[in-house]
């Protein structure tokens, strides 16, 4: 009888369980950015950027941890369930980001990532062996940035852990229009503009003997002088107001001429 009744547990949470959807549609320049510490261990600087993809598939990790030497490694780094709250009590956050109920019953197996639970990034991708010095950058293909999925981390924290799973540091995921390095460096994007004045482009000759259209000259930091073409010198025609000197025997010629005509 208590086989009957436990059987059905089994095969409902097996289930239940099943494999990562990989994410192909995030929305092109997202990104997302947690910075430590908000809450937890002040000794830790870090930054975790989360960056869509070029063509949208997966979303790309660049991860920079430094600050003071730390205590209880290797180190792991999750995605979790909830936001720190305002208190900065990283126990708070609750579990791991796991949307398709695989449990942390089980290790996360790096070689099937597509098992792992979605917030499990240190199980995916490696533990940190040390604290500080620690940088990695690789792309994830389960995780989203499309608000409404269940695997969108962007009202998400993530969490630092010591080996023994201490709750070490955390921080919350906020939206950026940033391009963040791993150097620290910030760069603003620049949306792609166009002007009409590109397609209506003017050739015209410069005195290099080259040509330049006017999107050209509208982008150069040196303008080319525009040169106008010499003119062809026609042959000398008089006019009919100009004098002409004819010669004597001419004028007799002509006459012999008209006579012997007539």
């Amino acid at each position: 009888m208590h086989f009957s009744v436990i059987v059905p547990f089994i095969l409902a949470a097996a289930v239940g369980a099943q494999d990562a959807t990989p994410v192909n549609n995030n929305p092109l320049g997202a990104q997302y950015l947690a910075i430590m510490p908000a809450g937890g261990n002040a000794g830790i600087d870090a930054q975790f950027v989360a960056q869509s993809t070029e063509d949208g598939d997966g979303v790309m990790f660049m991860i920079n941890i430094n600050g003071e030497v730390q205590e209880g490694g290797p180190f792991m780094y999750h995605i979790h369930e909830n936001p720190v709250p305002d208190d900065g009590n990283c126990t708070a956050t609750g579990g791991h980001l796991d949307p398709f109920g695989r449990g942390d019953a089980t290790a996360c197996d790096a070689s099937a990532p597509e098992s792992c639970q979605v917030g499990d990034l240190s199980g995916k991708y490696g533990t940190i062996p040390a604290l500080p010095g620690f940088s990695a950058a690789y792309t994830d293909t389960w995780v989203s940035l499309v608000p409404g999925l269940g695997s969108f981390i962007g009202d998400r924290s993530i969490v630092l852990h010591t080996a023994n799973k201490t709750r070490l540091a955390c921080a919350n995921f906020f939206p950026t229009n940033n391009t963040v390095a791993l150097n620290g460096t910030t760069s603003t994007p620049k949306p792609a503009t166009s002007s009409s004045d590109e397609s209506a482009s003017e050739t015209t000759t410069t005195e290099a003997g080259g040509t330049v259209t006017s999107a050209d000259v509208a982008t150069s930091t040196s303008s080319a002088r525009t040169v106008t073409a010499p003119t062809t010198t026609s042959s000398y025609i008089p006019s009919a107001a100009t004098n002409v000197v004819v010669p004597a025997f001419l004028k007799l010629a002509m006459v012999v001429l008209v006579a012997f005509l007539m």
